[in-house]
């Protein structure tokens, strides 16, 4: 998997700006390098905007877990953001729109204003999405009502603080009545005993089923 460890602060600012020196400069040799044109023409933009599109679409219709085998974990669309082919057509999707940005902004009094702000603001978010990925951090929060916290756990148990805190105002949680099936040789029965109250009962098999006494919210011990 790759991993954007390496583009933490600072390398990560400075592969960007090292990444827009080298756009700059491969769209004013377009006029001696001809094929340069045809990474940022109509087909160009068409193929890459439609390949991102069916992997966007692959990633959020695919489980994202690292353990999963098969083609679909060699290939690495179970952890989409760390899979070389994703990533390698994101860094060709980011490099046609930025040629693309450039050419509107060298020829702005031609192009429609709406366009170029949109393709100048697109791909600034993406730039910062990819080489600041770097720099981000996943932290696990444990909240209680009323308490403010600023601080969590990252995925290796480490502890970091936050630069904001978080106040739980409320919490509440939908409860269900239980249900009692039987079971029997390894099946659940079709019918079922819904325990919304003392007394409950009702026919499971050839079992009659009663509840003599409902503990609200209780859980199972754990020496049981």
């Amino acid at each position: 998997p790759l991993h954007p460890s390496f583009l933490a602060y600072p390398w990560g600012a400075i592969l960007a700006v090292n990444y827009l020196y080298l756009l700059v400069l491969l769209y004013t040799m377009a006029g001696k390098w001809t094929w340069v044109k045809t990474l940022y023409n109509r087909q160009a933009c068409i193929a890459a905007f439609s390949t991102m599109l069916v992997l966007t679409m692959l990633f959020g219709l695919i489980r994202q877990d690292p353990a999963t085998g098969g083609l679909t974990g060699l290939l690495g669309f179970s952890q989409m953001t760390s899979s070389w082919i994703f990533n390698i057509f994101l860094v060709h999707f980011m490099t046609v729109i930025g040629l693309t940005t450039i050419d509107d902004l060298y020829h702005w009094k031609k192009r429609n204003k709406f366009a170029l702000l949109f393709h100048l603001a697109f791909w600034v978010i993406l730039v910062s999405a990819v080489f600041g990925s770097g720099d981000k951090i996943r932290v696990r929060v444990t909240t209680t009502v009323g308490q403010p916290v600023q601080g969590g756990t990252t995925a290796d148990g480490r502890p970091h603080t936050l630069p904001f805190s978080i106040l739980l105002k409320e919490f509440s949680m939908d409860e269900y009545p239980p249900r009692l099936y039987l079971y029997s040789q390894g099946k659940l029965s079709k019918h079922f005993v819904t325990l919304e109250e003392s007394a409950s009962q009702g026919l499971l098999g050839n079992w009659q089923v009663k509840s003599v006494q409902t503990l609200d919210k209780a859980g199972r011990r754990s020496d049981a």
